[in-house]
C-alpha cells in the first residue's frame, strides 16, 4: 500500500496590532476564544491536520504575526517560505485597514506573490463598525484579492477563511507543477 504525500503549507496571518489575528488562529486551531488582550511577541506557531479531497495529509503550519511596529525589523524572515497569507484588519478601527497597504508592501517583499485573503474582524460588534463592507470589498478587488468577514468570537466564518487559503494554496501549487513540467518539456526538445 502506498502512502500519500503529505503537504504542508506556511500561512502568515498579518496585520496591525489588536485586530484579533490570535483570536482568529486560536479559534481555528483550538476551538477557544479568550476575552482581553495580550500583544504577539515577535510570532506565535501554529500547526492544523487536515485532510485533502484525495485523502492525503495536509499540515497547515500557521505564524501570527505580531502586528506592533516594533517587531517590523523580523517580519519579512518570519514571512519567507510562506505559501499563503491571511491580511487581517479590525471593523471598528478604520486606522487597521488604511495601514494595510503597508503590510501587502511587507509580504510581497518578503514572500512574492502568494495566495491571499483579506479579513474584516470583529463582524459581531455591529454597533461599533468604521469600515463598511463595500469599502472593504473594493480593497479587495481593486488588489485581486478575496474578501471575508469574520468573528473570532462567535466563530463566524472563521473556517471557511481557512478552508479557502488551502484552497488557493493546493490550486497554486498544482498549477505550478503544470507549468514547470511544461517548462521542462520546451527545454528538453
Amino acid at each position: 500500500m502506498q502512502t500519500k504525500k503529505k503537504k504542508v503549507f506556511k500561512i502568515v496571518v498579518l496585520g496591525e496590532a489588536g485586530v484579533g489575528k490570535t483570536s482568529l488562529v486560536r479559534r481555528y486551531c483550538e476551538g477557544t476564544f479568550l476575552e482581553g488582550y495580550k500583544t504577539t511577541i515577535g510570532s506565535d506557531f501554529y500547526v492544523k491536520y487536515l485532510r485533502c479531497e484525495d485523502g492525503s495529509p495536509l499540515i497547515l503550519s500557521i505564524w501570527d504575526l505580531a502586528g506592533e511596529h516594533r517587531f517590523q525589523f523580523v517580519m519579512e524572515n518570519f514571512m519567507k517560505g510562506a505559501k499563503g497569507a491571511l491580511l487581517v484588519f479590525d471593523l471598528t478601527k478604520k486606522r487597521t485597514f488604511i495601514k494595510l497597504g503597508e503590510w501587502l508592501q511587507i509580504l510581497q517583499k518578503a514572500a512574492g506573490s502568494v495566495p491571499l485573503i483579506l479579513i474584516g474582524n470583529k463582524s459581531d460588534l455591529i454597533d461599533s463598525r468604521f469600515v463598511s463592507a463595500d469599502e472593504a470589498k473594493a480593497y479587495a478587488e481593486n488588489n485581486g484579492i478575496a474578501y471575508y468577514e469574520s468573528s473570532a468570537k462567535t466563530s463566524w466564518n472563521v473556517d471557511n477563511i481557512f478552508q479557502k487559503i488551502s484552497n488557493l494554496c493546493l490550486n497554486k501549487e498544482a498549477t505550478e507543477v503544470v507549468e514547470y513540467k511544461e517548462e521542462a518539456r520546451r527545454i528538453d526538445l
